[in-house]
């Protein structure tokens, strides 16, 4: 079984007492929002040794983290300050004990088009960065994974991974089991979340209410060797916290029939 962790960010209250939360919920470790939780410019590295204290302290362990930018990783206008952004997100991320950095989904340039040698040229400018510190930066892939592919394999500096999210890619008009199978070098982390497809786009559900076959997908990250996070994640509802608590539950009696 994969290790599953919760998002921090859901949990409405503190970071210290979510720390509490997240124990109690019985994830294996907590995912980190380094753009809205915690900023590199207001941690220090001793405030960073100190949070790992504390997770240690709750039976946790700093699972993934993640770094949702306002724009694209190649739209021209204050993409220097996005990239320096990212840069020391990075350098937190490491300091943090997390393994892998995530983007939010965005749309891909076409491969002809002029933002594609420009986006080659900063995916390989973070994966040099994130090599340096030992964390591997990951796109979140919505729609056309083969895309993801392509620009994936022009980054040459280091790892640059794949944060699989099944309902981002659903939402997006792919398919689970395909994309899964297109991506399976490259994933780093998995975002568990579900959803339903309709000709309006579709909507976010319950973890096991929706078209994710989790069976499959668990099994199939099992037969990619997949030894990353799983986090379990909620973006609508009333209750985010308590849903993705409960995908906890889900997951593991899926995976352990």
């Amino acid at each position: 079984m994969i290790r599953l962790a919760l998002p921090t960010f859901l949990a409405p209250v503190p970071l210290r007492a979510a720390l509490a939360r997240v124990a109690d919920a019985g994830a294996d470790g907590v995912r980190l929002d380094l753009r809205t939780e915690l900023r590199a410019a207001d941690l220090s590295a001793t405030a960073a040794r100190e949070l790992r204290h504390h997770l240690g302290e709750h039976g946790l362990k700093a699972g993934p983290a993640v770094f949702p930018t306002r724009g694209t990783l190649y739209e021209e206008d204050r993409l220097e300050e996005r990239v320096a952004g990212v840069v020391a997100a990075l350098n937190l991320a490491a300091d943090l004990g997390c393994g892998t950095l995530s983007f939010r989904p965005f749309r891909l340039p076409a491969a002809d088009a002029p933002a594609a040698a420009l986006l080659t040229e900063v995916l390989n400018d973070l994966a040099r960065a994130g090599a340096h510190v030992g964390v591997i930066p990951c796109l979140t892939p919505a729609g056309d994974v083969a895309r993801v592919a392509e620009v994936l394999d022009r980054v040459t500096t280091g790892p640059f991974g794949v944060n699989f999210d099944p309902a981002a890619v659903l939402l997006g008009g792919g398919e689970v089991v395909a994309a899964l199978r297109t991506l399976h070098d490259r994933l780093e982390t998995v975002t568990a979340r579900d959803a339903i497809s309709d000709g309006a786009g579709g909507k976010e559900v319950r973890v096991g209410r929706g078209e994710v076959d989790w069976e499959e997908t668990l099994a199939l990250l099992n037969e990619a060797g997949f030894k990353g996070w799983g986090t379990c994640d909620r973006t609508t509802g009333p209750d985010p916290f308590g849903e993705a608590s409960r995908a906890l539950g889900y997951l593991r009696s899926v995976a352990s029939p």
